[in-house]
This record gives C-alpha cells, structure tokens and sequence, in this order.
C-alpha cells in the first residue's frame, strides 16, 4: 500500500491535499480537503487507540505495524469532556429594506428641516374660481387677450398669483439595546471567532431600518389620495355568483387600474404607477390572475431577486412589464398598494431624510456583574409631499 505524501507545512488545507483531489472548483476542492482532513484526523486517532483494524475491517497485518493495545480505561465522566463539533451556526433571515426603491431617499443636516411648496393659482375667474390652482384644471382660455373697448384701450389681463408655503420635517429617533454576559462573549468567539458585540450591533442596525421601512409604508397608506375597495365575494344576485370564481377574481385587476387613473388623474399625478407593493396574500390574488402575467423580465434569479444571504428579497417580479412588485410580510393584511418612484424632481412623492445615520452608543463593561451593555440609535424624518403619487386598493 503506497504511503500518503503530504505537505503537513502547507498553509491551507487545500494546498495540503491538492495532490489528491481532481476537482477544479474552488469551492468544492476546500469542502474536499476539508472532509479528507478530518477522515484523516479519525483514521490517525484510531491508529493511536489500537483499534483501527477493526474499524477499518482490514486483515493487513502489516498496515497497524505500530498499534497500541486499547486500555479500558475509559469512564462515562470522560466522554463529557470530549470537544463536540459545531455544525452551522443558524441565525434568522429577515426582509430587504427597499425604501429607496420606493420614495426618494436623501440626507438632513440639522434637527429640523423644510419642505417648501410652489402653488401657482389663479389670480381671476374664468372657467374655474379666482384662487384655484393651475394644475387642477385647464381653462383653455383664461390667458386670452381681453377685448379691447371704444373707451381705452388699455385692459388689464388676467393674473396669475403664487403662494409658497415650508413645512417643517422633525426628525425622529429610534434607539436599541443589549446586553449579555462575559461568558458568553467568551463562548461564541471560541467556537466561531466572531465578536458578540458585532453580532447585536448588526441586528439592532437592522431592527431599526426595518421598522422605519414599516413606519414609511404605513404613512403612504395613510396618506394615499386615491382608495379603492374591491370586495372579495361577488356581490349577491350578480352575475358573477354563476360564474367560475377565477371569473371574478379577476376583477381585482380592474380595481388596481382604477387606483391607478386615480394618480394619473391626480393634480400630483399626470403619469401612472410604477410599482405595486402588498402583503404576500394580497399578492397572491395577482399571482393568480390571468391578467396579471408576473414575470423577472429576462433577469436571472441572482439580478431578479436583489437579495443577500442574511436576507430574503421583497423583489417579487415585474408585472405586465409596468409595475414593480414588492411583498411586505409585515403590511396590513390584503392591501396592496401603488405608487411612483422615478429620477424625476417632479415625482417625488415621500422623503425619508436620515438625519443621524446608525449611531454607535458605546460599550459598557460592569465589572461587578460582568455583563456588557451596547447600544445604537438613528434618527431620521419623514414626509410625504405628493400622496397623488399613491392609491391603495383595499380588499374586503
């Protein structure tokens, strides 16, 4: 039996099997040298025990030439102490954080901030009332030129007026704390090499992004100018209570359509949605439609679902190629939600301004109990300045 030439002084384990593994990914020639590794580690302690001929079933005489007799000596307080190998470390897995994939996202540099508007109004009547705005309607010929009469020639044209009015945007503060013993700081860097601090810094950090994620959504709901409800039972003595169900339900799409004329239609509108964000029932209804062909557009999975390890993606797809589709776990139950989200100045209909990004409160070792404190906070604003850039559709 030819012996094993290895290179016990390579620095990884791959460069140390090399020889014998054949395969040529990465990947799979460490998980390989890892595997033969540790088989080698068990074949060598059983040689060291004495008993590797009978684990092995061999009859080479030859092969344990230098085998130890196995001492039974061994008792049950032993078998305690033995180093119990860790297998994966399971964390949880939480949603994506998209809000910049559906409002405009930028920074505040004070406490306070102002969101300024420009309304350009009517300075007389016409086809609408002195005082309205422009851009609720059109009055095809309110900039005419006035008849000039036999007395003067000198008529005043109609006018146009302006108001500009802040509001103001206070930021909000979001803070988090843990706290954990020495001990096990102490044991989760001896079996993984991490640092328990990093771990809960990290999560809290996310904690606080996720719920203001939920805050934003809540408050586009809240502040949507179109609602739309669509009852999921065909109203009785309908002619629909006579047809396959899949009939009505796909009306659902009607109702969204609806919604949708609502933003064009709106005085912040002029152009329709571009993503559909709803809770995975209520996205389900869609998925279900024969009218709503949900697709990734050509993209692969890896493109299509924007997702990372720690994390499962919102991306749900791309609806009639026109709308982006996001499931929330967390919104409310059957609500589906529309709104625009562009480059556009003129299309930014919420801002989520961070005021102090993800802030590192310290470290606090108690010597007497010896546990350690830490903490983050973040403080942002909020502001929704075109809900017509929003519907809801609320399923009953």
């Amino acid at each position: 039996m030819k012996a094993l030439d290895l290179d016990h002084s390579a620095r990884t384990l791959e460069e140390k099997w090399g020889a014998y593994i054949s395969a040529k990914n990465p990947q799979k020639r460490k998980l390989v040298a890892n595997a033969m590794e540790r088989q080698y580690q068990y074949i060598s302690e059983a040689v060291s025990r004495g008993n590797a001929g009978a684990l092995l079933r061999t009859n080479d005489r030859n092969l344990w030439a230098n085998r130890r007799e196995l001492a039974e000596n061994i008792v049950p307080s032993d078998i305690a102490t033995f180093t119990q190998q860790s297998l994966a470390m399971v964390d949880m897995v939480f949603e994506q954080i998209v809000i910049d994939q559906l409002v405009h996202v930028q920074t505040m540099d004070g406490p306070t901030a102002f969101v300024h508007h420009m309304a350009y109004k009517q300075g007389d009547s016409g086809l609408y009332s002195a005082g309205s705005n422009f851009n609720s309607g059109l009055d095809p010929d309110y900039a005419d030129c006035p008849a000039e009469s036999s007395s003067s020639s000198c008529v005043d044209g109609k006018e146009v007026d302006f108001a500009l009015t802040a509001t103001t945007v206070t930021s909000q503060c979001k803070r988090l704390r843990a706290k954990y013993t020495t001990q096990a700081e102490q044991d989760l860097q001896s079996q993984y090499g991490e640092s328990l601090a990093d771990r809960l810094r990290d999560f809290m950090a996310l904690e606080l992004r996720r719920e203001m994620q939920g805050e934003v959504i809540d408050q586009l709901i809240a502040n949507a100018s179109t609602t739309v409800t669509w009852n999921s039972t065909p109203a009785v003595g309908s002619v629909f209570e006579s047809l396959d169900p899949k009939v009505y339900a796909n009306t659902l799409f009607d109702a969204i359509q609806t919604a949708d004329n609502g933003i064009f239609k709106s005085a912040d509108g002029f152009r329709g949605a571009n993503w559909i964000a709803g809770d995975p029932d209520g996205l389900l209804r869609l998925e279900k439609l024969n009218s709503f062909a949900i697709t990734m557009d050509g993209a692969d999975r890896d493109a299509g679902v924007q997702g990372g390890l720690d994390s499962f993606s919102n991306k749900f797809g791309v609806a009639n190629h026109r709308y982006d589709l996001w499931k929330m776990r967390f919104m409310p139950a059957d609500t589906l939600l529309l709104g625009v989200k562009s480059a556009n100045p003129q299309e930014i209909g919420h801002i989520h301004a961070t005021y102090v990004p993800i802030a590192d409160l310290g470290t606090f070792r108690d010597p007497a109990s010896a546990c350690v404190d830490i903490g983050v906070m973040r403080r942002y604003g909020n502001s929704t300045v075109r809900p017509g850039l929003y519907a809801v559709v609320d399923i009953t």
